[in-house]
């Protein structure tokens, strides 16, 4: 939800904003968000090598997507200047993410369905705020209406987790309200 809003805003942001001094800014910024959201993905799984206690295998989830990265921005920059280091990046991000992945899938760790529509969901960003809000679109769909994403349970807890947030929100705003009057 908070990559396709900024990318949505960032249109908005770069051009009235910013005054179009950093067009290079918005070039990049699906490969930045795209980094940034793999990035969150991997934390947790980091966790999971921690509790099986495989740091050794964590560390080298970190070292491929080192090499990747480097190698990548060596290649890239060059060629395409800020948007080669951001590819490169970005690609050294997936690299360290699917060896991070593998290492805990070969140790047990499983892999929901669901997982998969997060994972690659960052590379409709690419496609500017209209495919991504779209896309965000179908895939809120999707985990409504169907099991593709989300099963039964998961999506009964998420509907928990907002119930009890939405909750929250209201007291305040009829208190904001009554002071209002």
């Amino acid at each position: 939800f908070g990559s396709t809003c900024i990318v949505l805003v960032a249109p908005f942001l770069f051009d009235v904003v910013f005054g179009g001094k950093y067009a290079i800014g918005l070039a990049v910024l699906p490969c930045t968000i795209t980094f940034c959201y793999w990035k969150a993905i991997a934390s947790p799984i980091y966790n999971y090598l921690y509790c099986v206690e495989r740091t050794r295998l964590m560390c080298s989830a970190l070292v491929c997507g080192l090499v990747a990265n480097v190698a990548l921005n060596a290649l890239l920059l060059p060629i395409l200047g800020v948007l080669g280091a951001a590819l490169g990046t970005a690609a050294g991000c997936a690299v360290n993410l699917a060896s991070v992945l593998l290492f805990s899938v070969r140790l047990g760790f499983r892999m929901e369905r669901g997982l998969f529509w997060f994972l690659f969901f960052p590379l409709v960003l690419v496609g500017g705020p209209v495919v991504a809000a779209l896309s965000f679109g179908v895939l809120l769909c999707l985990m409504n209406k169907t099991t593709w994403v989300l099963t039964a349970e998961e999506r009964a807890q998420l509907e928990s987790v907002l119930q009890g947030f939405l909750s929250r929100l209201r007291p305040q705003a009829a208190a904001s309200h009554d002071a209002l009057s």
